[in-house]
């Protein structure tokens, strides 16, 4: 890929956007980082991206709110949207035909905080689907 794509990554935990971030620019990413869902939607009414990849659940105001599906629902409304990618520590059969359902590209499970031997991310499926859902058109 020699195109720079523009990523909007939107998590209340900076620790995974450091984590991902990285991985994204070795793809040829330019990365910009949100952690509310009000600041997402507002970065994506602002400027155009090739590619969202979102937290399912945001922590706002010390409750846990499924925010990142009210992102997903604010793009539907978007003339053109980027692909989404959701990422979630809680997946679930109906979650994925929920994700399905409002035109996400993928959804992939992350578990724990990412720093303790318990949580896990598959890195290469992270690569491979980001591929995927920015040549797609």
């Amino acid at each position: 890929m020699t195109k720079k794509y523009g990523v909007l990554m939107v998590d209340d935990q900076r620790w995974w956007y450091e984590t991902l971030a990285p991985i994204l620019e070795e793809l040829g990413c330019l990365v910009n980082f949100a952690n509310t869902a009000k600041s997402a939607t507002t970065e994506l009414k602002k400027c155009a991206y090739d590619l969202l990849i979102i937290d399912l659940r945001l922590v706002e105001e010390k409750e846990y709110d499924v925010q990142g599906l009210d992102v997903l629902e604010e793009l539907l409304r978007l003339e053109k949207a980027p692909p989404a990618i959701v990422l979630s520590g809680h997946v679930t059969p109906a979650l994925r035909q929920k994700i399905s359902w409002l035109k996400a590209f993928a959804l992939l499970e992350k578990t724990g905080d990412g720093k303790s031997p318990h949580s896990s991310f598959d890195r290469e499926l992270f690569i491979q689907t980001v591929k995927k859902a920015l040549v797609q058109d």
